[in-house]
């Protein structure tokens, strides 16, 4: 069951208007690109994303991977494949 405040459907988890930004971002970049957070912020428009970082990884855990010490951003295909890629 869908639980409903004020009329609208009731969201446990709601997104900064960065991370909005960030994800907005993500979904349309391409599939086989990933980002660096710096890149990311660049791109995304997003303001100081190295400052949120910690917020992003919590509330986009399909958008990022830690490699090699680095957070890589991207598409969750992308993500995907990479993970995939990393575990061979």
């Amino acid at each position: 069951m869908a639980l409903k405040l004020n009329g609208k459907p009731l969201d446990l988890n709601p997104l900064t208007p960065s991370a909005q930004k960030v994800k907005a971002f993500l979904d349309k970049a391409p599939a086989d690109e990933l980002f660096t957070t710096a890149e990311l912020a660049q791109k995304a428009r997003a303001g100081r994303v190295e400052d949120q970082t910690q917020i992003f990884t919590r509330s986009l855990p399909a958008y990022w991977e830690r490699v090699s010490n680095r957070v890589l951003w991207g598409n969750p295909k992308a993500i995907a494949e990479l993970r995939k890629q990393v575990a061979a």
